[in-house]
């Protein structure tokens, strides 16, 4: 049996866009999962448990970053990904929606310049996670306040990063 394409998602008039987009395929909007076989791809934004053909739109990145179904997309996805995203579900294959992996790679890279660092370096980052002060750094370091400025300053171009608060926030998002 050839598998048909079912969707139960939030919203008529996004409903309305997927099967515009998918225009040609063998689609029906569902109102409940009983309306499903094993064989259906089911598109939508509802939590499945256990469910192996499901294409998943999430609404936010760092809730699609620890999904694990499959195939994984934004509500803003291109019709050419959503199109892309269908045949990888055929194929039971996984397909990443390009925003959610470009996020995937940096954390990737994120990671293995931490994993670069010095034993001092590493310090500093625990002391910008604990919301340590320079002086207080300097203190716990047993260095100078210019010698710790100066080696922050070196450690936020080797993590490419502007300041405290966005390594905070990248290494945060690496922690969900």
């Amino acid at each position: 049996m050839k598998a048909s394409i079912k969707i139960l998602c939030s919203g008529e008039i996004y409903n309305l866009g997927l099967l515009s987009a998918l225009k040609g395929e063998n689609i029906k909007i569902i109102k409940d999962k009983k309306d499903l076989s094993d064989e259906d791809i089911l598109i939508t934004d509802r939590y499945f448990y256990n469910r192996k053909r499901i294409i998943m739109i999430y609404d936010d990145i760092y809730k699609a970053l620890l999904g694990n179904e499959r195939v994984r997309l934004l509500r803003d996805v291109s019709e050419e990904e959503l199109i892309m995203a269908v045949k990888s579900a055929k194929r039971n294959k996984t397909y990443i929606d390009s925003k959610i992996a470009k996020v995937l790679v940096e954390q990737d890279q994120l990671v293995s310049t931490i994993e670069t660092l010095n034993i001092r370096e590493k310090e500093l980052v625990k002391g910008i996670l604990k919301n340590l002060t320079n002086k207080q750094m300097s203190k716990a370091l047993f260095l100078s306040e210019k010698t710790v400025k100066n080696n922050l300053t070196d450690l936020y171009k080797k993590l490419d990063v502007k300041g405290r608060t966005e390594l905070q926030e990248k290494i945060y998002k690496i922690k969900m």
